[in-house]
């Protein structure tokens, strides 16, 4: 019902004393609808509970909450405070979640928002960010800076990451796309974007994109289409959180 960043905000929120206690499992499921546009990929895979001494989700559950009711110390219980699923059913493990490494994607981008196309500028665009020399893991919140100008009212995109050989083959990441509104027109601003969380591992020679779309299928009759206009982001940078 709600993506990882909402979970590790309430995470973040707890006190100090309940979070040093408290644990993150995140696994693949939930209400994911195959999506074509942009292209995306999900599965129903719990790998980080099933990696645990407990072998899978209920015993650990019971064995965490046996020490709570118990009073006993819960510090220790896992060997790091976050476990991420990725796309392909691996789990990244981390006790940071927000560490980020800078990424000059290097290309501007101009759409036509408020539009449905598959070929012309309301299209999705896949930019490159980083070609993988070896197995490279990113597990955690990433983010985006960009200066934003944008001609038109309520003006809407939609981010995300997605991961291949190319941009053809390129899927994004659980369907991930997180929107980004305006409502006034811009001559040029800062924004950052909070893009979905959640897990990548790139093999050698695999490429992770940045997909900027003014429409997402999946979101279609819930805001996805918007007041026909322009945007252009300009000094894009991915803050990804490389592990």
């Amino acid at each position: 019902m709600f993506n990882l960043n909402e979970a590790v905000d309430n995470l973040d929120a707890m006190t100090d004393e309940a979070r040093e206690g408290s644990y993150l499992i995140g696994y693949n499921g939930g209400h994911v609808l195959p999506t074509a546009l942009p292209r995306g990929s999900a599965s129903g895979t719990d790998p980080c509970s099933d990696a645990t001494e407990y072998e899978g989700w209920t015993e650990m559950t019971r064995a965490f909450f046996r020490l709570v009711a118990a009073g006993e110390s819960t510090e220790g219980f896992l060997d790091h405070r976050y476990g991420i699923a990725d796309m392909h059913g691996n789990c990244g493990w981390t006790d940071d979640v927000r560490s980020s490494t800078p990424f000059d994607v290097g290309i501007d981008v101009q759409v036509t928002s408020g539009t449905v196309s598959t070929t012309g500028p309301g299209a999705p665009q896949y930019l490159p960010v980083l070609t993988a020399e070896e197995e490279t893991v990113i597990t955690g919140v990433p983010t985006l800076d960009a200066t934003w100008y944008s001609a038109g009212a309520d003006q809407r995109l939609f981010f995300g990451l997605a991961k291949g050989t190319s941009q053809a083959t390129a899927t994004v990441m659980q369907h991930q796309m997180q929107p980004h509104l305006e409502l006034l027109p811009s001559t040029g601003h800062d924004i950052t974007v909070e893009l979905g969380g959640g897990g990548i591992t790139l093999a050698e020679g695999e490429t992770l994109h940045l997909v900027v779309s003014p429409f997402v299928e999946l979101y279609f009759g819930h805001g996805s289409a918007r007041t026909p206009g322009t945007v252009a982001l300009e000094g894009l940078t991915l803050n990804l959180p490389m592990q």
